[in-house]
C-alpha cells in the first residue's frame, strides 16, 4: 500500500503514523506471510489503541475482508480499522461490553448502563430482567439476534473450568467472561470438540482433531470445516438438535447458534447423568402406584423436580405460592425458585450442618440470593447461577444448578437387594439398536421428544410423524387420532394409529410378518424394533436414489452396501473383505478403517490402528472409525460398543452413511454429464494422484507467491496439464488484467489461473483481490473435465487464498466487469457462497 496514497486518504494520520502502522503491521506477521489472522489484529489492536475487545472486534466485522478473513496490509490500514476507533466510530458507538458483573458476595450492582435501545448494547440488570440483553448480527443487514448475557457469562466460565490444563487448548484459557472472545475462540472447532468430550467422554477420538503442531503449523480454514464437521457430527450422535447450524456458521462466529449449541453439550452433561443405572437410588422417587417403566418414562427435566420435591416434603417445608395457590410442588425452574425460599430449604435438607435456613429472614431477594449461593457455595455447587440470573428465575442456568446439585449431592437412600433386582431385570432387549433409534428418531424433530423408546411409540404418533418425514405425504392426517393437550389417547384409539402405522409399512414393502398394532402399543420390543430399524433404513438408501439410478435399481440393497463397502476397502489398499454385515472380524473395526481410507486415503493414519487382539484395542478402532466418519461429514448414530458387539443393523445404518456422503463427496463437477464420483477415474489408491505429484513443478510455488506479493508486476499465472501425465506445469505468467490471461487459454485444453486484481473508484480506495479460475474450454475432452473434479482440490492446496472461484468455459465469465461484479459481492458480504474456496 502507498503511503502518499494512504496519507491523502487519511489527513488525521502523520506521516509517521503511517509509517508505524505498517511497521506494525510487518512485526505482527513474523512469518512475513502478507496478512494476519483476526485473532492476532484484535489483540494487537487493543493493546495499541486501548480500546475494548468488543469494540476492536466490532470494528474488524465492518472491515470488508475476503471470505478467507485474513487481514492484509490494506485491510489493517485502507480499510479504517485503525481510524474507526480512533474516530469514534459507528462500530464504538453501538457497541458495549455489556454491565459488569459484581463477584459473589459483594453486593453490587455493575457499572451504569449504556443508552438504552441503541442495537448492540447490553441493558442494565434489573429484578427479574435476567441481566443483560445483546443484539448481535444475523445472517443479514435486517437481521439480529438476542443474547443473553448471564447465560454467555456463566457458559465461558464451565467452559473455563471444565477445560482448564487442556494440552491443546489450555494456554488459551481463561477465556474472559465479559467478552465475545469465547465465540472467537469456537471457530476452530477445538474447543467444542473439548467441551463434548467433557460431557459425553470418549465421543471424539481427539487423535483425528487437526490441531498445529509438527504436522500443521496452522489451521486454516479446510481444517476449522473438518473439526467442525466432527463438532456437528458428534453432538447428533449426542442427542443435540442442530437443524439449524452447520460448520460454517461456526466458523463465521454466529454468536446466537454457537451460544446454543454449547448450552445443548452442557445440558446433556448434566442431565446425561440422572440414570439409574448410575443412581439406582432414584427408585426412591416412585411415587404411589406408579412402575419403574412409567418412571423411566419422564425426561430428565422432570425427574430432577420430582427429586427437589422429594427433599422438599421431607423437610416438611409449606409455603403459599406467589400466586396465592397452596401448592407446595415446585413445578419449574423459573417462578418457583427465583425468590430463593425453595433452595434455601433444599440445601438446608441436602446438608443441615453446613447450609442453614437464614437467607428465609432476609426479605431483600438480591441479598437472599446471594446468601443462598453462598450455602451452595459451601457445597461447592456455586456454579451456573449469579443473584441476578437467580432472582430474574433464568430457567437455563436455574436447570443447570439444579441439576449439579443432584450430580453431585443426590442425597437418597440406598435401595435394598429386592429393590436392586427389580432395577436389573428392568431392561432391556434392544437396548442398544433402541439408544440409536431414539437419536434418529429426534433428529427428524419428531413432537414430542422421544424419552422412553417403546413407550413413547405406544401411541403412534412418533411413528406416524416419521413416517411423513421419511415418505413425504404417507400419511393421511385426518385418519389420525390425537389426544387432547396434557392427555394420553384411549387405548382403542391408540391402537387405531399403530394398525395404520404397520399398513403403511406393508404399502413400502417393508417386511412385518405377524405385526399388529397391538404389539407397537403393548411395547412389543423385537416387533416395534424391527418396523423402526426398516424406517430407518428406508431413510438411509432414500439418500442414495442418485447411486441407485446409475446403477439401473429402485433402491440399494444390503447386498449393494457390502459391494461398494468391499470395493472401497479394496481400493484403500488394504483388501479386507466381508460377506455380511455379521460378519465377526468386523469387532476389531480394522475393515471399516480400510473402507474409509478408500474413501480419503489421507484420513487414516494406521500408526494408530491397533490390531484389535482384545476389548480395548476394539474399542479404541471403533472410536477412531466413528471419528473420521464424522470428520467427512457422514452423520454416524452408532457408538464404539456398537460395533466391538457387531450389532448388524447398526453397521448397516454406518456403511449406508459413509455411501451418502462419498455421493457428496463425489459431486461439483464442472460439467453435469459426468459421473459424480472422481474416484471411478482412479481404480486403486496406487493410481490416484496425489498433490506433491501433481504440483510437482517447482516454478508454480513461486510463481503463487509472485501473484501475490505487491512487490512483484506478476498479476497472473496460468496452470495445465502436461501432456505425458496428469500432473501440472506452469504454462505462463503476465503482468497485465485478467483479459491478458484470458488470451492463454485455448477452447480444447483444461487449465487453472490465479489472478491480481485491483478494485475501487480512485486510487485513494484502491484495494487488490485475488480470482481463482477454473477453465475447461468448450471442446475439452469429457474424461479430463471429469478429471478436473478431483485435480482442483489438489491445486487449492497450492493456491491457497483467493476472494472468487470461477468456474467456467465461457470466455464472457472471465469478462474484467463480470469478475469484477463477483468480487465486490465476495467482499464481506456473502462469506457462506464462497466457503469452499477459502484455504
Amino acid at each position: 500500500m502507498n503511503i502518499i496514497k494512504l496519507q491523502k486518504k487519511y489527513p488525521q494520520f502523520q506521516q509517521g503514523e503511517i509509517f508505524g502502522l505498517q511497521d506494525a503491521f510487518r512485526k505482527l506477521d513474523v512469518d512475513d506471510k502478507g496478512y494476519l489472522d483476526e485473532a492476532t489484529v484484535i489483540k494487537a489492536t487493543q493493546q495499541t489503541e486501548h480500546q475494548p475487545y468488543d469494540v476492536v472486534r466490532q470494528a474488524l466485522k465492518e472491515v470488508e475482508l475476503d471470505s478467507s478473513r485474513r487481514v492484509e496490509l490494506d485491510d489493517y490500514v485502507d480499510q479504517q480499522l485503525i481510524s474507526k476507533l480512533r474516530e469514534s466510530s459507528p462500530a464504538q458507538q453501538r457497541m458495549h461490553t455489556g454491565p459488569t458483573r459484581p463477584r459473589a458476595g459483594t453486593g453490587g450492582t455493575g457499572s451504569a448502563p449504556p443508552t438504552p435501545g441503541q442495537p448492540g448494547h447490553a441493558q442494565k440488570p434489573s429484578i427479574g430482567s435476567g441481566g443483560g440483553r445483546i443484539q448481535v448480527q444475523g445472517s443479514s443487514a435486517n437481521v439480529t439476534h438476542t443474547i443473553n448475557e448471564d447465560e454467555r457469562t456463566e457458559f465461558t466460565r464451565h467452559i473455563n473450568a471444565v477445560l482448564a490444563g487442556d494440552p491443546d487448548i489450555g494456554n488459551r484459557l481463561p477465556f474472559p467472561t465479559d467478552t465475545f472472545e469465547m465465540f472467537d475462540q469456537c471457530k476452530d472447532g477445538l474447543v467444542l470438540s473439548k467441551l463434548i468430550n467433557d460431557s459425553v467422554p470418549d465421543t471424539i477420538d481427539e487423535r483425528v482433531l487437526n490441531r498445529p503442531g509438527k504436522k500443521i503449523k496452522q489451521l486454516n480454514n479446510f481444517h476449522f470445516t473438518e473439526n467442525n464437521n466432527i463438532v456437528i457430527e458428534s453432538a447428533k450422535g449426542i442427542g443435540c438438535s442442530v437443524v439449524n447450524i452447520g460448520s460454517g456458521d461456526i466458523i463465521e462466529v454466529r454468536e446466537h447458534l454457537i451460544l446454543g449449541l454449547i448450552w445443548q453439550i452442557i445440558r446433556r452433561g448434566l442431565l446425561g447423568k440422572i440414570d439409574i443405572k448410575l443412581h439406582p437410588e432414584l427408585y426412591r422417587l416412585l411415587e404411589d402406584d406408579e412402575t419403574l417403566e412409567q418412571f423411566l418414562r419422564l425426561p430428565p427435566e422432570q425427574i430432577l423436580l420430582r427429586w427437589f420435591n422429594y427433599h422438599l416434603k421431607n423437610a416438611k417445608w409449606h409455603r403459599t405460592k406467589s400466586n396465592g395457590t397452596n401448592d407446595d410442588s415446585v413445578t419449574n425452574f423459573s417462578t418457583d425458585v427465583k425468590d430463593g425460599e425453595n433452595y434455601t430449604v433444599l440445601l438446608n435438607q441436602l446438608k443441615p450442618e453446613t447450609c442453614s435456613r437464614a437467607p428465609l429472614q432476609q426479605n431483600d431477594l438480591l441479598q437472599r440470593a446471594e446468601m443462598v449461593l453462598q450455602n451452595a457455595d459451601a457445597l461447592d455447587c456455586r456454579k451456573f447461577l449469579t443473584p441476578t440470573s437467580l432472582v430474574a428465575g433464568n430457567p437455563k442456568l436455574n436447570l443447570a444448578f439444579v441439576a449439579n446439585l443432584f450430580n453431585t449431592h443426590p442425597c437418597l437412600d440406598p435401595i435394598t437387594e429386592e429393590e436392586k433386582a427389580e432395577i436389573e431385570d428392568f431392561d432391556a432387549e434392544g437396548e442398544r439398536e433402541a439408544r440409536v433409534f431414539t437419536l434418529w428418531l429426534n433428529s427428524l424433530d419428531v413432537k414430542p421428544v422421544v424419552q422412553s423408546f417403546f413407550e413413547d411409540l405406544k401411541d403412534g404418533l412418533v411413528l406416524l410423524q416419521a413416517y411423513d418425514k421419511v415418505i413425504p405425504g404417507s400419511v393421511n392426517w385426518r385418519h389420525v387420532n390425537k389426544p387432547r393437550e396434557g392427555q394420553e389417547l384411549m387405548r382403542f384409539k391408540a391402537l387405531e394409529n399403530t394398525n395404520y402405522s404397520v399398513e403403511l409399512g406393508k404399502q413400502v414393502q417393508f417386511s412385518l410378518p405377524g405385526i399388529q398394532g397391538a404389539d407397537i402399543t403393548d411395547g412389543q420390543r423385537t416387533l416395534t424394533l424391527g418396523l423402526v430399524w426398516q424406517l430407518m433404513r428406508k431413510d438411509i438408501v432414500s439418500t442414495l436414489k442418485g447411486l441407485a439410478q446409475r446403477l439401473g435399481k429402485r433402491e440399494i440393497t444390503d447386498a449393494d452396501m457390502i459391494k461398494w463397502a468391499n470395493d472401497m476397502a479394496r481400493k484403500g489398499g488394504k483388501g479386507s473383505q466381508v460377506r455380511s454385515f455379521k460378519d465377526s472380524s468386523l469387532t476389531n473395526s480394522v475393515y471399516l478403517l480400510d473402507v474409509l481410507a478408500g474413501m480419503k486415503p489421507a484420513y487414516v493414519d494406521y500408526d494408530l490402528v491397533a490390531p484389535g487382539r482384545n476389548e480395548d484395542e476394539c474399542y479404541q478402532n471403533a472410536k477412531l472409525a466413528i471419528s473420521i466418519a464424522r470428520k467427512m461429514g457422514a452423520t454416524i448414530w452408532l457408538v464404539p460398543e456398537d460395533i466391538v458387539a457387531v450389532q448388524s443393523r447398526l453397521i448397516t445404518t454406518f456403511i449406508g452413511s459413509l455411501m451418502s456422503t462419498n455421493e457428496k463427496m463425489g459431486g461439483h463437477i464442472l460439467d453435469p454429464c459426468i459421473p459424480s464420483i472422481p474416484h471411478l477415474l482412479y481404480p486403486s489408491d496406487k493410481n490416484m494422484p496425489q498433490a506433491a505429484d501433481i504440483l510437482s513443478d517447482p516454478d508454480i510455488n513461486q510463481a503463487y507467491e509472485d501473484v501475490r506479493s505487491d512487490k512483484s508486476d506478476t498479476t497472473w499465472l496460468v496452470l495445465k496439464v502436461r501432456s505425458t501425465s496428469d500432473n501440472l506445469k506452469l504454462a505462463g505468467t503476465g503482468t497485465g488484467d485478467i483479459a491478458e490471461m484470458t488470451e492463454s487459454l485455448a477452447d480444447d485444453e483444461a487449465a487453472y489461473a490465479y489472478v491480481r486484481m485491483k478494485l475501487g473508484n480512485d486510487e485513494y480506495s484502491e484495494r487488490v483481490k485475488f480470482a481463482f479460475v477454473v477453465w475447461a474450454g468448450p471442446n475439452t475432452k469429457v474424461m479430463r473435465k471429469a478429471k478436473m473434479s478431483f485435480q482442483s482440490g489438489q491445486v487449492k492446496q497450492v493456491i491457497r487464498t483467493y476472494a472468487v472461484e470461477v468456474q467456467t468455459g465461457d470466455r464472457r465469465d472471465l469478462d474484467v466487469e463480470a469478475v469484477t461484479l463477483k468480487l465486490r459481492k465476495a467482499m464481506g458480504a456473502n462469506c457462506k457462497s464462497f466457503l469452499h474456496s477459502c484455504a
